[in-house]
C-alpha cells in the first residue's frame, strides 16, 4: 500500500477527527517560523496568493479591526474571506467566507488538500488552520482576504502571503519569551508583516523601532492620530481619512480605534466608501469576548429571580486591562465591578490587577486547565488579593452572587477561562442576553 493510500485509508471524517488529527502532526503546540508553511503553501500553489489581502498584526485589537475590514468590504460590495484566531466556542470560527462561518464539510476538504500536500512535513495546528482557511478562500473565489496574525507577525504563517495592506494595531508586552522584552524589540516582530511600497497602517504610540523598520523597508506609513483620526459629537461620529470625512450616527459595537485602523486598512486597498456602508459596519459588527455585554440570571437568598449585567472580554495581557479599563469607564460610568478571572502561567497576572484595580472591588479567581494554564491559588499569590472558586462556572456564580445593587460582573482573561463561562451563558440563556 501507498502512502497516499495509507493516508487515505487513516483519514478521519468528520471536524472533530480532524481537529485531533492536525494537532497531533507537530510535536510542539507553538513552532514560529516559515519554512514548513510556505513549503506546503508552494505544493499547493497558493503563492503567490491571487487574492488581494489585508494582513493584521498587534498585540491588542486584532479581531475586532479584521471584523469591522469585513464589515465594510462586504457593504462596498466585496467577497471576503477573514481568518481570526484562537476560537472562542467552535473551530469554525476561525475561517469566514462574506460573514458566515464556513461550515464542518468545507474544512473537511480543505484540511484533505492541505495533508495531501505536506507529505512529510509536520505541521502545528496553528499552521493547518491557515493553509486551509487559504485553500477556502481560493476555492470559493473571494476579492479580499484579511488575515489575522496569531503570534507576533515576522514568523507567523500568515506572513507566507504578501499583503496589498498591512495593519499594526497596537504593541505591548506579551508572548515575550518568543518576541522580546522590550517594546523596541517587540515592533518589528509584528510590523514584519509589511511590504516594499506596501501601505502600513499605525495604530496609536508605535515605538519608533516600527517607523525605523518601515523606512528601511520604503513601507508607507499611515499613522493613527496623524493621518485617520476620529472625532465625537453630539449626534454622530466622524473618522477622518485619506481627505475626507465619514459619517455615522451609530457608534462601532467594536473600539472606535481599531474601527478607525479597518477604515484606513480599506481605504488603502482603494476601497470606495459612503457614509451608508460605514455606518452599517458601525451598527452590526461586534467581536464575540471583547467588551460583550451580557446578563446572569439567578435567585437571591430568597429564591427572588435576580439579574446581573455584565461584560466578557478576553484580556490576558496588562495593555489589553488598562484598554478594558478605559472602555468599562467611558461605557459604564460610575460603575464598579466584581470579577471572575482565570489565567495562564505565562501572563502577567499582577499587571493586569494593576490596570484593573480602580474598578474591580472584588476578584474570584478561578483554575485554567492545561498545559499552560495557572491554578487559582498560584493566580492569587501573583495578584496579591482575591477569592478562589477553582470551577470556572462557580466562580462565576460566586462573582454574580457578590454583586450589589450598582455593581456589574466582569468576566475576563484567557480564552479558555472566558470561554467557559461564555459557553455556559449561551447554552442555559436566551441568545439575546450575550452581545445584546
Amino acid at each position: 500500500m501507498t502512502r497516499a493510500s495509507e493516508s487515505a485509508a487513516s483519514r478521519p471524517v468528520d471536524l472533530a477527527g480532524w481537529l485531533r488529527f492536525i494537532a497531533e502532526q507537530h510535536e510542539e503546540e507553538m513552532a514560529l517560523g516559515l519554512e514548513r508553511s510556505r513549503a506546503v503553501a508552494c505544493r499547493l500553489g497558493l503563492l503567490p496568493l491571487p487574492l488581494r489581502t489585508i494582513t493584521i498584526a498587534g498585540t491588542n485589537g486584532k479581531g475586532s479591526t479584521a471584523l469591522f475590514a469585513e464589515g465594510l468590504l462586504r457593504r462596498a460590495g466585496k467577497r471576503v474571506g477573514v481568518t481570526l484566531s484562537p476560537h472562542l466556542e467552535r473551530f469554525n470560527e476561525r475561517i469566514r467566507i462574506d460573514g458566515e462561518e464556513l461550515d464542518d464539510a468545507f474544512i473537511c476538504d480543505a484540511f484533505a488538500a492541505v495533508e495531501d500536500a505536506r507529505g512529510d512535513t509536520p505541521l502545528t495546528y496553528y499552521e493547518f488552520a491557515i493553509l486551509a482557511a487559504l485553500v477556502a478562500f481560493r476555492s470559493a473565489g473571494v476579492d479580499v482576504v484579511v488575515l489575522e496574525v496569531g503570534l507576533g507577525g515576522r514568523l507567523d504563517t500568515v506572513n507566507v502571503v504578501d499583503a496589498d495592506v498591512a495593519v499594526v494595531t497596537s504593541i505591548g508586552l506579551d508572548h515575550q519569551a518568543q518576541l522580546g522584552d522590550t517594546l523596541e524589540a517587540i515592533g518589528p516582530e509584528k510590523s514584519a508583516v509589511a511590504r516594499t511600497g506596501a501601505p502600513l497602517i499605525l495604530g496609536a504610540e508605535m515605538p519608533d523601532s516600527v517607523l525605523r523598520d518601515a523606512a528601511a523597508r520604503a513601507v508607507p506609513t499611515r499613522q493613527f492620530g496623524t493621518d485617520h483620526w476620529y472625532i465625537t459629537a453630539a449626534t454622530d461620529w466622524r473618522v477622518h481619512c485619506a481627505g475626507r470625512e465619514l459619517r455615522s450616527a451609530a457608534a462601532p459595537r467594536v473600539a472606535r480605534r481599531n474601527a478607525c485602523n479597518a477604515l484606513a486598512a480599506v481605504v488603502a486597498l482603494g476601497t470606495d466608501l459612503d457614509d451608508g456602508m460605514f455606518e452599517g459596519a458601525c451598527r452590526d459588527v461586534g467581536n464575540p469576548g471583547r467588551i460583550e455585554p451580557f446578563s446572569w440570571f439567578g435567585r437571591d437568598r430568597r429564591a427572588r429571580v435576580r439579574v446581573v449585567e455584565g461584560v466578557l472580554d478576553v484580556a490576558h495581557n496588562p495593555a489589553a486591562a488598562r484598554f478594558l479599563a478605559q472602555q468599562l469607564a467611558a461605557r459604564y460610568p460610575g460603575k464598579r465591578f466584581v470579577a471572575c478571572a482565570g489565567f495562564l502561567r505565562d501572563k502577567d497576572v499582577a499587571g493586569i490587577g494593576a490596570a484593573l484595580d480602580a474598578l474591580v472591588r472584588d476578584w474570584i479567581i478561578a483554575d485554567v486547565d492545561g498545559q499552560r494554564g495557572l491554578s487559582a491559588a498560584s493566580a492569587r499569590e501573583r495578584l496579591g488579593w482575591g477569592e478562589i472558586e477553582p470551577q470556572p462556572l462557580a466562580a462565576a456564580e460566586r462573582a454574580a452572587d457578590l454583586c450589589g445593587e450598582a455593581d456589574m460582573m466582569l468576566v475576563l482573561g484567557c480564552f479558555a477561562h472566558v470561554q467557559r463561562v461564555r459557553g455556559e451563558l449561551a447554552g442555559t440563556l436566551d441568545r439575546g442576553t450575550l452581545g445584546a
